[in-house]
């Protein structure tokens, strides 16, 4: 398969993941796992033969580190999947996709990188340009504001 068939793909399914999930009549917490579960069953034909053969190798801390990993992942789609339920489609997913920002601003706290200029460069303005998006959201529509003392939306 083309790798830009591969990759047009990816963006089509992604793009419409926070929709479907919106239109789920199921809790948050069964949609993050039904998510997670049937990606795992379509990529384990994929990955199965590489994995058996790379886990063995793994010594205890490495293996530490994917459980932290997949931890982390569930975490992320139950908290991102519950804020469709507080919050719209548009401010959740603008929300969810600053996560480059935090990775960059902890490895610089705990890891000591320096960010390339350009990123530097680039963040300021992307956060401004989610900015402009949320207020303007906010300002059609109040009762979409990010505030958590609403009910939910379904």
């Amino acid at each position: 398969m083309s790798p830009w068939l591969t990759l047009s793909l990816a963006v089509l399914f992604v793009s419409f993941g926070a929709i479907l999930v919106r239109l789920a009549a199921a809790p948050p917490l069964a949609v993050s796992f039904y998510r997670v579960a049937i990606a795992s069953l379509i990529l384990l034909p994929f990955a199965q033969r590489d994995a058996r053969r790379s886990w063995p190798a793994l010594d205890g801390r490495h293996r530490l580190l994917l459980l932290a990993a997949g931890l982390a992942l569930a975490l992320h789609f139950a908290t991102w999947i519950a804020s469709l339920s507080y919050t719209s489609v548009a401010s959740s997913v603008l929300l969810v996709n600053t996560a480059p920002v935090f990775a960059i601003v902890l490895s610089r706290l705990f890891l000591h990188e320096k960010p390339p200029l350009a990123v530097q460069i680039a963040i300021p303005i992307a956060m401004a340009g989610a900015a402009v998006i949320a207020l303007g959201e906010r300002a059609a529509s109040p009762a979409s504001g990010l505030s958590v003392s609403r009910s939910p939306a379904r």
